[in-house]
């Protein structure tokens, strides 16, 4: 492991993905003990199937519990047709149903209404209404966009609905 300091930033850089994974997880399973009502932000994809499932098998024996966590989804697919590949079945599959999270407790965007845009309107009154994530966890893409940010898009603060032609 080796620390970096870029534009402000502090950077941690493991010597493997295993590394990378029991760290992430540790941070995680630390906040958990001393703040059992956390507010956690997650991610999807390739590169976190593996970490959750490290998280899954540590959690119980650090003594942490996601009971009282609330969880986030960072973003979702649009259409109902995706329903099988969705986000929210990924974050179910891969993490929920493997820890003691309580479902009423797991939010993501609505990617099957009928008003995408409006269904980011209403994923962004959840947000604020739970205030900040104590902790978010962000993918980092082979072109280095970080989470669902492309390096093209310009970044605001307002949830957006993408659209794929």
């Amino acid at each position: 492991m080796r620390e970096l300091k870029i534009e402000g930033s502090r950077t941690i850089v493991h010597g493997s993905v295993r590394e990378l994974y029991a760290a992430a997880a540790a941070a995680l399973l630390l906040l958990l003990k001393r703040k059992p009502n956390a507010s956690i932000g997650l991610a999807t994809g390739a590169t976190f199937v593996d970490f959750y499932k490290y998280v899954a098998s540590h959690y119980e024996k650090s003594g942490a519990s996601f009971r009282n966590v609330t969880a986030f989804g960072l973003d979702e697919y649009v259409g109902k047709q995706l329903r099988a590949n969705s986000f929210k079945q990924f974050l179910r599959s891969n993490l929920y149903r493997k820890i003691d999270i309580d479902p009423a407790n797991t939010h993501i965007p609505d990617g099957e209404s009928d008003d995408p845009a409006g269904a980011a309107r209403a994923y962004g009154r959840i947000l604020r209404s739970h205030g900040k994530r104590e902790l978010q966890f962000l993918g980092l893409g082979v072109n280095g966009h970080i989470g669902f940010n492309e390096r093209s898009e310009e970044h605001t603060s307002e949830l957006q609905s993408h659209h794929d032609i």
